[in-house]
């Protein structure tokens, strides 16, 4: 079973939601939440898998609690912002996925949570090309250099890498490819230094970006 907490300044939105999840097969919604900070103190005691986050709101806004959020829990974040450094500063701080109201059906929501809490990254396509066109402008990312970049990955980071985006956790990259967890640790964090990045969803969306070029 899935665990969902919401978290929307909007209490229509997120009945809304909560709606929408009512009859989702092995999803539970165990809170709701106003604003970023109720959110953080509220993960500690419901334990979420997911949490469905708003970016504006007030005390503390989405991209601000995605952080701490994300260390406890798999931040799926719902907007109705397009905002590029929104979504840019979400994913940055650790956003697994980004969807836009009005932008994805309401059937989907389901199918994306689960997503998300398998490892998997979500993105509205509506945001897609601004988030690659940020995240290929952050420092480090241009593979002119010859120290940084991603033209400066080994041939081992790049298969870390590669399955990392295909969502497999750290264990799973060290089980397929026979090394240890710490060895899995080391990989990625150089990879996050040559190619700029701070989280696993900022590398995955980078990845990804660069192979569709």
């Amino acid at each position: 079973m899935i665990r969902v907490l919401l978290v929307d300044d909007n209490a229509i939105v997120r009945r809304g939601i909560a709606s929408l999840l009512s009859d989702a097969q092995g999803i539970e919604v165990v809170g709701e939440a106003g604003d970023g900070k109720q959110a953080i103190e509220l993960a500690r005691e419901v334990l979420p898998d997911v949490v469905c986050l708003d970016v504006r709101m007030p005390v503390m806004d989405g991209v601000a609690a995605a952080g701490p959020l994300s260390e406890k829990a798999k931040v799926l974040m719902l907007s109705y912002s397009e905002d590029e450094q929104l979504v840019t500063g979400a994913i940055r701080n650790g956003a697994a996925g980004y969807l836009v109201h009005g932008r994805f059906e309401p059937d989907d929501l389901e199918a994306r949570i689960k997503a998300v809490a398998a490892g998997e990254m979500v993105l509205s396509p509506a945001i897609t090309p601004a988030v690659f066109e940020a995240l290929r402008r952050a420092p480090g990312t241009e593979n002119e250099s010859e120290e940084l970049g991603m033209g400066s990955l080994t041939s081992r980071e790049r298969e870390v890498l590669n399955l990392l985006a295909r969502g497999m956790s750290n264990a799973a990259i060290a089980e397929e490819l026979f090394i240890t967890n710490k060895t899995v640790k080391n990989h990625l964090s150089r990879i996050y230094e040559k190619i700029g990045v701070h989280s696993r969803a900022e590398a995955i969306a980078l990845w990804l970006g660069v192979r569709e070029r």
